[in-house]
């Protein structure tokens, strides 16, 4: 290398010190790899944990049958959580063709998540009325 190049790139390094200095945060670091991918299991994991109650007791278990718009929307955004997770580890795992391929699914889902989002909580009042009706009914 001639010292023009030298002075301006840097003095070369070993390949075991340059992994040890970027083995965290450089271009191929951890952090970078598998940055997306953890992401989308911390979703998944904090979905999980926020809906473990309400899921179990109110659409498994009800007392009052839930609005099959319900289960609809429960089915659709598990999906995308599902697809959010694969699709990363397709890219972790250098599968970008598969990723792509599949992204056209995503695509789809997308527009149908928009309404799926916003009817559920419309028909919560006509359903906590229901379920205040049948309960006055139970108890006379």
């Amino acid at each position: 290398m001639s010292p023009v190049n030298v002075a301006r790139v840097g003095p070369a390094m070993s390949p075991g010190e340059k992994l040890r200095t970027t083995s965290l945060t450089g271009r191929n670091g951890i952090l970078c790899r598998y940055f997306y991918f953890a992401m989308s299991l911390l979703l998944a994991a904090i979905v999980v944990v926020g809906f473990k109650r309400t899921v179990d007791e109110n659409l498994f278990h009800p007392a009052v049958p839930r609005p099959f718009i319900l289960w609809i929307h429960a089915s659709a955004f598990t999906g995308w959580a599902i697809f959010f997770i694969c699709q990363s580890a397709l890219v972790r795992i250098r599968k970008v063709s598969w990723h792509r391929s599949i992204g056209w699914f995503g695509a789809g889902l997308a527009p149908v998540m928009v309404p799926l989002g916003v009817l559920p909580p419309s028909s919560w009042p006509a359903l906590t009325r229901f379920n205040s009706i049948r309960a006055a009914r139970m108890l006379f």
